[in-house]
């Protein structure tokens, strides 16, 4: 954090200088997770006095509270979107190589809008605000499994995966939010 701060901070005085269209997407967690990450999460998450997490690892917070400080008047919303993979989690290749091979891959997502004016604008609020909404994404995973890999109270839409296909799923889901 202490080598990317400054870099960030430049980063987001661009985007707003020059008004440049963007998206930003960040993966809190910090890396995909496998059952020994997720022992060593739970660990910190013990000797830190934090919540313990069954299915995700705890996200780590300064990039995503800077992000909402640095950007808060050029953002809209913070999206939230849990991935799930009914067949398990995989490995970057294996999914890379699925993709290229076109042999087809369920991938569920579950997005959540959050209007930036809904977050909170002190650092260490932000911070429980992120832990909370990882919690409550904990108990959708949990949910999800138990419901036979659906997400509670849902709708279903089922696309092919194409390069950027995500992004207009998301583009989508903001249209019909408003």
């Amino acid at each position: 954090w202490t080598k990317d701060k400054q870099k960030i901070k430049s980063t987001f005085a661009n985007i707003k200088k020059r008004s440049l269209p963007f998206w930003l997407m960040s993966f809190l967690e910090g890396t995909r997770i496998n059952p020994s990450k997720l022992k060593d999460s739970q660990e910190y998450c013990k000797l830190h006095n934090l919540p313990v997490l069954e299915h995700t690892l705890f996200p780590r917070t300064k990039g995503f509270v800077a992000t909402v400080i640095g950007l808060r008047n050029s953002v809209d919303a913070v999206y939230d979107v849990t991935i799930a993979i009914p067949s398990g989690p995989m490995g970057v290749y294996d999914f890379l190589y699925r993709l290229a091979l076109r042999k087809g891959l369920v991938v569920h997502l579950h997005v959540r809008r959050h209007p930036i004016g809904d977050l909170p604008k002190i650092k260490s609020e932000i911070t429980n605000w992120l832990h909370n909404a990882w919690v409550e994404k904990d108990k959708l995973l949990k949910e999800w499994k138990k419901n036979n890999f659906n997400f509670p109270n849902s709708r279903i839409e089922e696309f092919k995966i194409e390069p950027m296909n995500l992004t207009e799923y998301v583009q989508e889901f903001n249209k019909k939010k408003k």
